[in-house]
């Protein structure tokens, strides 16, 4: 997780450099999309604004952020130093991935990874979701879906009326990792009304959890901060 993340920055700004060949790329200035095309849009230094019920390729943007509208079909979504909004209900292909930034979606459904390093996930009203990762952020999923696991360092996670079928970790950085200035803090881990987790919480450092009367954790292995509050 964290090597991948690490390079989000270098790859994102090589291929919005590169991008300039395409006819949909800018370089200090914004980018408005008013009509469907299989093409990709990106900008460095301004924002990325696509418009209702739309189909898109990727979108990416370097020190801008990334608005897009409801009903809008894109093949991945990456941001570097700004943040992603998704009105929803959205569709992604691919990953969406941020860096120093906040993803908010609405109905979303991704089929790669939801990532960020310095930056909240917030995926409400029914997100189907794949797999959820972050180093600072925290995360939040209302009434959704999660195929597989949700990853975290230093951030919080909040689950309410979510399945994870997979398991939810906290992860211990390698002693080389510098990416997101690492500081340790530790998260809580909260399983609200309704949420289940399949595969159970792994703990690879500590973390404080608390489950809700109604949630189903079925295994919390490793370190707790205290006890395990249920309320």
């Amino acid at each position: 997780m964290l090597i991948k993340i690490a390079k989000v920055t270098i790859l994102t700004t090589a291929v919005v450099l590169s991008g300039l060949a395409l006819a949909k790329s800018t370089v200090n200035s914004n980018v408005s999309v008013t009509e469907s095309a299989k093409e990709d849009y990106s900008s460095v230094n301004g924002s990325v604004r696509v418009a209702d019920f739309l189909s898109v390729g990727d979108i990416s943007s370097v020190n801008g952020n990334i608005i897009i509208g409801k009903a809008v079909t894109a093949d991945s979504v990456e941001a570097v130093n700004g943040n992603i909004d998704a009105l929803g209900p959205i569709t992604i292909d691919g990953e969406v991935t941020a860096v120093n930034g906040n993803v908010s979606m609405r109905q979303a459904q991704i089929s790669g990874l939801a990532s960020t390093v310095n930056g909240a996930l917030d995926f409400l009203d029914k997100p189907q979701l794949q797999a959820v990762e972050t180093v600072n952020g925290p995360i939040t999923i209302g009434d959704g879906r999660v195929a597989k696991d949700i990853e975290t360092v230093n951030g919080d996670i909040t689950l309410s009326g979510t399945q994870v079928l997979g398991r939810i970790r906290v992860l211990k950085p390698s002693q080389n990792w510098s990416w997101g200035n690492y500081k340790r803090r530790i998260p809580t881990i909260e399983i609200g009304p309704g949420a289940s987790v399949q595969g159970g919480i792994r703990l690879e450092q500590t973390a404080k959890i608390r489950v809700h009367n109604s949630a189903k954790v079925p295994v919390i292995d490793g370190e707790t901060d205290g006890p395990i509050e249920r309320f």
